[in-house]
């Protein structure tokens, strides 16, 4: 027996009977006002035979045509939970591309995007197959905190529903973004004379640092520990542009190298210092230099 209201015979006037025999009672108006399909479906001549409440059958099982009608159907308390993202898409697949009750793909959009840090993978090729650009952008964007060979090694069946052009767009985007994020923010270190690292006379400059290889000539040269971060830094961002390099574990081995080869300016004042130009300087202009990375998204007519 299916959940109220659709065990409500008085209150219908056709049945939706499901591949496993279950009668759902519905209104005929609201389907109808509903779903294109059956709009027409209704308009189609009926045979005089035809029982005072017509039975429609259905492909769908009974559990799949509740959770499909419990989404939007009026007056069904409490409403349907859609378990998981293979129940997600099931319902995508009847509402969207079956049954194009199009005035639900909104909030299945937002269901989408719970799934952006479980399986971002899945979600930009669900996003790409229903056209949904924006969700597309999140999903590409989450997929920056992996390196590209997961990406690449990822089996996921939904990438086999979209095109090979849209799948190299993902590919593209996250070695622009690497590209960027992977060389950004050495200029920066020097934006204010008074950071610690600029003026410390205690700890050693870098001047033989592999990472200086293209300072500007004429440019006082950070400390050895700031220029250690940084490496660090673009290292990682250039394998996973969307990596974090602002957490404990990340900042640890630049506090430790800091402890270690200073006693003066570097010692009173560098933590702070670093703080605050990781915190408020690098993070927000790296991530509005990736942000100004466009994933070009091609869906075709």
């Amino acid at each position: 027996m299916p959940r109220p209201p659709f065990d409500d015979s008085s209150r219908a006037d056709t049945i939706l009977q499901s591949s496993d025999g279950v009668d759902f009672h519905v209104s005929r108006l609201t389907l109808a006002l509903a779903s294109p399909f059956f709009s027409d479906l209704f308009s189609l001549p009926q045979p005089e035979s035809e029982p005072k409440v017509p039975v429609i059958p259905v492909a769908e099982s009974s559990s799949v045509l509740e959770r499909l009608l419990g989404i939007w159907y009026p007056g069904v308390e409490p409403a349907v939970v859609i378990d998981g993202l293979e129940q997600l898409v099931e319902v995508l697949e009847l509402a969207v591309s079956k049954y194009d009750i199009k005035f639900i793909a909104p909030n299945l959009q937002r269901h989408l995007e719970n799934y952006l840090t479980s399986d971002p993978v899945a979600v930009y090729a669900i996003a790409c197959r229903y056209r949904w650009a924006d969700s597309a952008q999140m999903a590409a964007r989450q997929l920056l905190k992996l390196p590209l060979p997961s990406i690449l090694r990822s089996t996921s069946p939904h990438l086999r529903c979209i095109s090979a052009e849209l799948y190299q767009a993902l590919l593209v985007y996250h070695i622009k973004c690497s590209e960027v994020a992977g060389s950004f923010g050495t200029a920066l270190l020097c934006t204010n004379m008074q950071w610690a690292w600029m003026r410390c006379a205690g700890c050693a400059q870098g001047f033989q640092h592999p990472f200086l290889s293209e300072w500007p000539a004429g440019v006082r040269l950070p400390r050895n520990w700031i220029l250690d971060y940084m490496q660090r830094a673009h290292a990682t961002l250039k394998e996973a542009p969307g990596a974090s390099v602002s957490d404990p574990v990340f900042f640890a081995p630049t506090f430790t190298r800091l402890k270690l080869s200073c006693h003066s300016t570097c010692s009173t004042s560098g933590l702070e210092d670093f703080a605050n130009f990781v915190l408020d300087e690098y993070l927000p202009k790296l991530n509005q230099a990736v942000d100004a990375i466009s994933l070009e998204l091609d869906f075709g007519t």
